[in-house]
């Protein structure tokens, strides 16, 4: 039987992959053979490679549609491995992550129908496998932001953001079109986990965060 697939979504900064590996740990505490896959896949992939110099500020791409088309690539090339021997596989982003921060770059008149094309490329052209849930871990960017700034170095950028996390107006953009995508149900179930009720300048605590998820996990 093929993995149960889990994607953990939200702007940069969210927590996902904090909640990630502690979410792999609770269900391993329950016997559940769980593993964390993060995209994209830096170092691994031919497609990750221009991700990297895309993020770094080397280069800028032309449209949305190149931009959504390498993070799409970067997926399917590492969905040809042989399959992970576990029962749930928990994404730290997943295809809806493209979605959302490709459409926020689009103009508001072309954002539906890209969304579309992009469901469509990845799930049904690249085959892509559709996951059980979507969940998003949602976060006001002024938080978010704060918490990119302790941070741990990365592997493909030497400055302490990379471009896409130091544009602020563009991550709050991302936010909205991920709301828009979890009321919509595009992709598939969602679950929206208020990360930051009443706006406080400090989240909830991690544990938190994991058991929300796994209460929206056990409802699906």
């Amino acid at each position: 039987m093929p993995p149960t697939l889990i994607a953990l979504e939200g702007i940069d900064g969210s927590g996902k992959g904090t909640a990630a590996a502690m979410l792999v740990k609770r269900l391993a505490a329950r016997g559940v053979r769980a593993e964390v896959v993060s995209f994209p896949r830096y170092g691994e992939t031919q497609a990750a490679k221009l991700i990297a110099a895309m993020l770094n500020g080397e280069f800028k791409p032309p449209s949305a549609i190149y931009a959504a088309t390498l993070f799409a690539l970067d997926r399917a090339e590492w969905m040809k491995r042989p399959p992970l021997d576990v029962d749930m596989i928990v994404f730290d982003r997943y295809v809806m992550s493209n979605i959302a921060f490709q459409t926020a770059r689009a103009a508001p008149e072309e954002r539906a129908a890209l969304a579309d094309w992009l469901v469509d490329l990845e799930f049904t052209r690249l085959g892509t496998p559709p996951p059980r849930l979507n969940i998003l871990l949602d976060v006001p960017e002024p938080i978010a932001a704060s918490f990119l700034l302790r941070k741990e170095a990365r592997s493909y950028t030497n400055e302490k953001m990379d471009a896409f996390e130091a544009d602020r107006p563009y991550q709050a953009a991302v936010r909205s079109a991920y709301l828009d995508l979890a009321t919509r149900k595009v992709g598939g179930a969602w679950a929206v986990i208020d990360v930051a009720p009443d706006q406080r300048s400090e989240p909830l605590a991690p544990s938190a965060v994991v058991d929300a998820v796994l209460k929206a996990i056990d409802a699906r």
